[in-house]
């Protein structure tokens, strides 16, 4: 955690997403309590275009890496002859920008 050093009344600006902790000490992650999570299963067919083709292991790995860094920490990849599904649990609604 960044440690935020504070004077009387103000602490020194937390990055993006985070917050000072009650005792002002610290930064710490947002705890949304209120957070819905939404369990989404999304599906795709992997097309390579003519490049180079992944197999599924590599396919999973890679896919995997990005669903955890930027839907869910926890968030599954099975891939099955280039389908692809992952199941992620997510605050509130997903973001449209996953689509493209």
């Amino acid at each position: 955690a960044i440690v935020t050093t504070c004077g009387a009344t103000e602490c020194e600006e937390c990055a993006d997403g985070l917050v000072a902790s009650a005792d002002r000490t610290e930064c710490v992650e947002v705890e949304d309590d209120d957070c819905e999570e939404t369990t989404y299963t999304i599906s795709f067919t992997v097309n390579f275009n003519g490049e180079e083709p992944m197999n599924d292991a590599e396919l999973q790995s890679a896919i995997e890496e990005w669903a955890q860094a930027n839907l869910d920490a926890d968030a599954t990849v099975t891939v099955e002859q280039r389908h692809v599904t992952i199941v992620a649990s997510l605050c509130g609604e997903l973001d449209d920008d996953l689509h493209d």
